[in-house]
């Protein structure tokens, strides 16, 4: 399953640094819709999500206009998804990304450290599901790579420290 966080342009979108120009995205996921496409062996879901300002979403257009056989292109919540797909990949760290982490789904974010800062410990604690790219061709060897990878699934899940201490314990001791 792909989880696009990075949607189709709209008007009112802040420029900041942490979301590159979305006509970026937009090709990188043309890209990885073809790239998808020729992976004959695996079916694909499209984690579609329509925003309110938003007509259509340009991968379905697409999926439906190439009449891609092995991508599915659907709105469910991703929750719905967990113990029916065998990983997720999204190309931005996310609260989706977290959801799937917490689900036990071998999961990979990509990020652009030209574009996103990630605090410091993130790039540590979340091991092999969370790798840069600097452009397109970089992100689709690591979709390939995480894809293919078959015998060490469990390196895509990150091993989140549990603490003995419970958030209101820690709360009432630091007042």
């Amino acid at each position: 399953m792909f989880v696009p966080i990075m949607c189709v342009p709209w008007p009112q979108r802040p420029i900041e640094k942490g979301q590159p120009f979305p006509m970026e995205y937009v090709n990188w996921h043309k890209d990885l819709l073809k790239y998808f496409s020729n992976k004959k062996d695996y079916q694909f879901i499209w984690k579609g999500v329509l925003l309110a300002n938003q007509r259509f979403d340009l991968a379905q257009r697409i999926i439906d206009d190439m009449a891609y056989e092995n991508i599915e292109y659907h709105r469910n919540k991703l929750t719905d998804w967990f113990g029916k797909v065998k990983k997720i990949i999204f190309d931005t760290p996310s609260t989706a990304f977290f959801e799937s982490i917490f689900s036990e789904i071998p999961s990979l974010a990509l990020y652009r450290p030209n574009d996103q800062i990630l605090r410091e410990n993130a790039y540590t604690e979340f091991g092999k599901s969370l790798k840069p790219y600097s452009n397109i061709d970089e992100g689709l060897l690591l979709v390939d790579e995480f894809i293919n990878d078959n015998a060490s699934q469990k390196i895509y899940i990150p091993k989140l420290i549990q603490s003995e201490n419970s958030a209101a314990d820690i709360i009432l001791n630091n007042k």
